[in-house]
C-alpha cells in the first residue's frame, strides 16, 4: 500500500489538511479523527478505488536542540525515505 506523508513546520495546517482529506476519503465508517500535536497519526483512505495510508507527522525540526529531537528527526527522515508521496 502506498504511503502519503504530510510534513511541515509548526502551525502550518498539517493536521487540518489531514482531517479534511480523511473526512472526504476515509475508507472506514469512522471518519472522525483526533490528531495529536506531538505524535503522528495514520488513517486508511480510498481515492478512485486505490487505498493509501495517509500519515500526519509531528513538526519537522530543521535544527534539533537535544537528543530526543534528534531521534525524532531521524525517525521522520526514515519515514519520508519510505514514502510514495510527500505533501
Amino acid at each position: 500500500m502506498k504511503k502519503i506523508v504530510i510534513i511541515g513546520e509548526k502551525n502550518v495546517g498539517k493536521s487540518t489538511l489531514f482531517r479534511q482529506i480523511v473526512s472526504k476519503y476515509s475508507f472506514s465508517k469512522d471518519k472522525k479523527v483526533v490528531s495529536p500535536k506531538i505524535n503522528y497519526t495514520e488513517k486508511l483512505i480510498k481515492i478512485e478505488n486505490n487505498l493509501y495510508n495517509l500519515i500526519d507527522t509531528p513538526t519537522f525540526l530543521f535544527h534539533p536542540q537535544n537528543e530526543i529531537e534528534k531521534v525524532g528527526k531521524k525517525l521522520l527522515e526514515e519515514l519520508l525515505a519510505r514514502s510514495d508521496l510527500i505533501i
